[in-house]
C-alpha cells in the first residue's frame, strides 16, 4: 500500500492523472481477502489489485470517466462484475478516487498586473508560473508565491513550459507583439482558458496580423481577449480580480459577464478569407 502511496505522489508530480480505487465494503464476499485491498490506475495502467480480476478490469475501465469528472464515486457490483441491484445480499462497493494534479496559472509577462494576479492564483488553489524575458522582472522577490519565476524569451514558453488541459494561460506581456508572438504558438494548445489583455482596438491588431499569418478564426475564438469579466476594472489589483474571477467562471462554466470579443468582426473575417488556401478544384 505505501508503494502504492508512493506511485501515486510520483504520479502527480509528473503532472499526469490517476485514480485510487479501494474496496470500503464487501458484503457476502471473501472480506478478509478484499476489505481494504487498492488498486491504482494511470494512463491505462494498473497497479496493484482489487482481488478479483473481473474488478480490477472493471476499475481500469471506469477511470477516464472518474477522471474527467474530476469527483469520486462509489459503486456497488455483483461478484459476476455487473451493477449490484439495490438490495443485493452479495456485493463488493469500489470507491473510485481521482488524483489530478493542481491546475496551473502560467501568467505571460511579469508587470504590474501580474503581481497581485499571482497571489490570487495561489489563494483558489493553482500552481503558479509567471514567465518574463527581462531579468529585473522575473524575479523571486518579485513573485514570491510562484510555483516557479523564468526568465525566457517570450517565443520560447511554448516549448519550455507544458501546455496541458489544466493549463489556463495568461497573456500580459508590456507590447503587443510579444503577446502576438506567444498567442500564434498556443491557439491550438490544449489549454482551457487562454487570455489576452488589452484594447478592443489592440485586440484586433494582433488578432489581424495572426490571421493573416494563417492562424484560424476556430482558434482566435477561443481566447478571451479583452481579458477578465466585465466589472469594469480599472487598477492592477481589480484586473487581477476580474481575470481569476473570469477563469473560474470558465473552470466551473459559469456565465460570468465577459469583456472579450466572442465574435470577430466582419473586417477579421474577410482577412481570414484572404489569408485562407484556395479550395482545390476537381474535375467534373
Amino acid at each position: 500500500m505505501l508503494d502504492l502511496a508512493r506511485q501515486a505522489t510520483e504520479t502527480l508530480r509528473r503532472r499526469e492523472s490517476a485514480v485510487m480505487v479501494t474496496v470500503v465494503r464487501a458484503r457476502g464476499w471473501d472480506e478478509a481477502a478484499t476489505l481494504g485491498s487498492k488498486l491504482l490506475v494511470t494512463g491505462g495502467t494498473c497497479q496493484g489489485s482489487l482481488g478479483y480480476e473481473v474488478l480490477d478490469r472493471i476499475a481500469s475501465d471506469l477511470a477516464d470517466t472518474v477522471i474527467d469528472r474530476g469527483e469520486p464515486r462509489l459503486e456497488r457490483y455483483l461478484p459476476d462484475g455487473t451493477p449490484a441491484p439495490r438490495r443485493s445480499r452479495a456485493y463488493v462497493e469500489l470507491l473510485f478516487e481521482p488524483l489530478l494534479p493542481p491546475d496551473r496559472l502560467l501568467v505571460i509577462g511579469a508587470g504590474h498586473i501580474a503581481v497581485p494576479l499571482h497571489e490570487i492564483g495561489k489563494l483558489l488553489g493553482f500552481e503558479v508560473i509567471v514567465v518574463d524575458d527581462r531579468t529585473d522582472f522575473a524575479t523571486r522577490e518579485r513573485f514570491p508565491q510562484a510555483d516557479e519565476v523564468r526568465c525566457i524569451p517570450f517565443g520560447a514558453v511554448p516549448t519550455q513550459v507544458a501546455i496541458d488541459r489544466t493549463t489556463y494561460l495568461v497573456l500580459v506581456t508590456r507590447a503587443h507583439e510579444h503577446d502576438e508572438e506567444v498567442l500564434k504558438q498556443v491557439a491550438d494548445s490544449p489549454a482551457p482558458y487562454i487570455g489576452m489583455i488589452g484594447s478592443k482596438r489592440r485586440v484586433i491588431t494582433v488578432y489581424r496580423r495572426l490571421l493573416e499569418e494563417g492562424v484560424t478564426p476556430e482558434q482566435l475564438g477561443r481566447v478571451y481577449a479583452p481579458v477578465g469579466l466585465a466589472i469594469n476594472a480599472q487598477t492592477p489589483q481589480e484586473i487581477a480580480v476580474a481575470v481569476m474571477a473570469e477563469i473560474v467562471s470558465v473552470k466551473r462554466h459559469g456565465k460570468g459577464n465577459h469583456s472579450a470579443l466572442r465574435e470577430l468582426p466582419r473586417s477579421l473575417l474577410a482577412v481570414a478569407d484572404a489569408a485562407a488556401p484556395p479550395a482545390s478544384k476537381t474535375s467534373p
